[in-house]
């Protein structure tokens, strides 16, 4: 994706070698279908016209979009470039990094050439060392109420896990106090987790959702008083993330899925 990104930035031209004519990349990146709704309430970045094969954003940029949140932002007048994959799902609108992009991110740009010195050097060095990941917590205290190591199950059909018909169904949720065990018609899930702080680790060979291969996935899980137990498992590199909000009443669990590729769903389990 960065690749392609700084072929185009760089209108055509990769290692001194002219593989797409500056012409095509100038013409490609014009608005030439017009996609304004009339509604309001109408993300500004998909009404600011369609391209070649991209978008326009309405911050004098252009993307080239993919399924699930891949994004890759070509900012000419900055001579920038940002590729990231989002797959927010949930109550964050797909468009949102490119929110944050124009109001957080380009007021903090210079538009015009600067000269780094020894002083902005320092001053980068600085902020970069007060940086830091987020660190694990222990286990809060109202989570050891939950139970762990139990098997949840929800029935000999299983449930559905996703709402768009991608046949993914969700058979049994097996935590414990450091590892979530995820099995659902198409394979298992391992994931270890960390409170409050991903934990990365690779998954072992796994079919999901079509395609079968090593993963890498982030776990991590908080907890609320009220709503119980919520688990995160995140496929780094991929536009798939799953979130688990679990809780536990005697024997009944309810539990609420959502999936970045596929929406949100309710179902009712046992604590077996």
């Amino acid at each position: 994706m960065l690749r392609m990104g700084m072929l185009l930035l760089g209108r055509g031209r990769w290692k001194n070698q002219q593989l797409v004519s500056p012409e095509y990349i100038a013409e490609a990146q014009k608005k030439h279908i017009e996609n304004r709704s009339g509604d309001p309430a109408q993300d500004p970045n998909w009404a600011a016209g369609y391209c070649y094969q991209m978008w326009r954003c309405c911050f004098d940029a252009y993307r080239a979009d993919g399924m699930g949140g891949q994004f890759i932002v070509v900012m000419p007048r900055q001579e920038m470039i940002m590729v990231f994959t989002s797959a927010l799902g949930g109550d964050k609108p797909i468009g949102y990094p490119l929110w944050l992009i124009e109001r957080k991110l380009l007021p903090g740009v210079f538009d015009l050439p600067q000269v780094y010195g020894v002083d902005a050097a320092e001053s980068l060095a600085k902020l970069a060392a007060q940086l830091s990941a987020p660190q694990a917590r222990p286990m809060p205290e109202g989570a050891k109420a939950f139970p762990f190591g139990r098997r949840i199950g929800f029935g000999p059909e299983g449930a559905a896990l996703f709402d768009s018909g991608a046949g993914l169904k969700l058979m049994s949720l097996t935590v414990d106090d450091a590892k979530a065990r995820i099995e659902m018609n198409a394979g298992v899930v391992e994931a270890e987790y960390a409170w409050g702080a991903p934990k990365i680790n690779a998954a072992p060979q796994i079919a999901l959702g079509g395609w079968a291969r090593e993963a890498v996935i982030s776990g991590q899980a908080d907890w609320d008083g009220e709503k119980g137990l919520r688990l995160s498992v995140r496929y780094l590199g991929e536009p798939l993330t799953i979130r688990f909000d679990v809780k536990t009443d005697g024997g009944a669990a309810h539990v609420r899925v959502m999936a970045t590729l596929g929406g949100v769903c309710r179902v009712e389990g046992r604590v077996e």
